[in-house]
């Protein structure tokens, strides 16, 4: 079973991005802009 994970980009624009690794592939599941309570919480956590 594979598990999924989420990444954002510094700013100016932040991103989140959802993927999983299938093998030696990596599978993008989600990117889209990150939403304000999200880029917070990622500062936040650094």
């Amino acid at each position: 079973m594979s598990g999924r994970w989420r990444t954002a980009q510094l700013k100016p624009r932040q991103r989140q991005l959802t993927y999983t690794y299938r093998g030696a592939n990596v599978r993008i599941i989600s990117a889209r802009l990150a939403e304000p309570h999200e880029s917070t919480q990622y500062e936040e956590n650094r």
